[in-house]
């Protein structure tokens, strides 16, 4: 999913992030930072959420995964 929290206000994007977990096995979210509060989503995942990576822009064709 890319960016789906741009648009969502408070409640909905809390309703967002509980309903993961039952989309699918695994769930890939891209966010930008200030979409939703990364503190919130880790709080409602809890033990769903497996791995975090942060995507760290180094040049215009070139993304380094952290």
């Amino acid at each position: 999913m890319d960016s789906p929290f741009g648009r969502l206000d408070p409640e909905n994007k809390r309703n967002m992030c509980s309903v993961l977990p039952d989309l699918a096995d695994q769930v890939i979210l891209l966010m930008y930072d200030d979409e939703i509060d990364s503190e919130l989503i880790r709080d409602i995942l809890k033990s769903n959420l497996i791995v975090e990576h942060n995507l760290v822009r180094v040049e215009s064709m070139n993304t380094r995964i952290d």
